[in-house]
């Protein structure tokens, strides 16, 4: 019998090196403190430490449309082991501070942003610290940056120029300035996925690659 000593190296796929590149610099080198082992501008990204690497090259071209889906025939995600619960909250809040636009907040709701970014993560941290109404941001009473939160159960609900949330009651709804293309999109049948698609092909300041996170069983 062979007993593996832990895993080589991840290598992912990427729409845009260049892009996705801050993101793993932030998180693999930034926040995990590994090496950079390679660094080919456009090309590859490779981090090496915590016994493993992670690497991301470019999709080829014919596959640089094709957006991640979990549940397709490969990779579904990959997971670091930490060693603590603080650990855990210190890469969350490390997450947070990236700009995240969409995270998993510690109760299990999944929490989304748009509009001006600066006012939306004033918003999702006055949530993340207890949603006192006192104490939402005065900035964004005058703002059109809007906070969606998903809750475990399926609710929707969004604050924006106020303390207070709106509960959502559509099966079904967008955010942003796409939003008119992706609700149609999803009204004929199309996907979540494929609706930010739709609006990213067709909204010019949409883009820059699609996440997808889903509510736990």
């Amino acid at each position: 019998m062979i007993s593996p000593n832990g895993i080589a190296h991840i290598q992912l796929t990427v729409r845009d090196v260049a892009a996705s590149r801050p993101f793993y610099h932030h998180l693999l080198v930034e926040t995990f403190g590994m090496a950079i082992q390679y660094d080919v501008p456009g090309q590859v990204f490779y981090c090496i430490g915590a016994r493993t690497g992670v690497l991301i090259r470019p999709a080829a071209p014919e596959h640089k449309d094709t957006p991640f889906d979990q549940w397709r025939i490969g990779l579904h995600h990959f997971c670091f082991r930490l060693r603590s619960r603080e650990d855990v909250d210190a890469l969350h809040d490390a997450v947070v501070g990236m700009g995240a636009k969409i995270i998993r907040a510690p109760d299990g709701c999944l929490l989304g942003i748009t509009g001006g970014l600066d006012i939306a993560l004033e918003m999702r941290e006055w949530y993340l610290a207890g949603a006192v109404p006192d104490k939402f941001p005065p900035k964004a009473r005058d703002d059109t940056a809007t906070l969606i939160v998903i809750k475990p159960n399926g609710e929707i609900w969004t604050w924006a120029s106020g303390p207070y949330g709106a509960r959502i009651e559509a099966l079904q709804a967008a955010f942003g300035s796409g939003r008119d293309f992706a609700e149609a999109a999803m009204y004929l049948g199309q996907s979540a996925i494929d609706a930010v698609m739709l609006a990213c092909k067709f909204q010019s300041d949409c883009g820059n690659g699609i996440d997808v996170l889903e509510l736990a069983a």
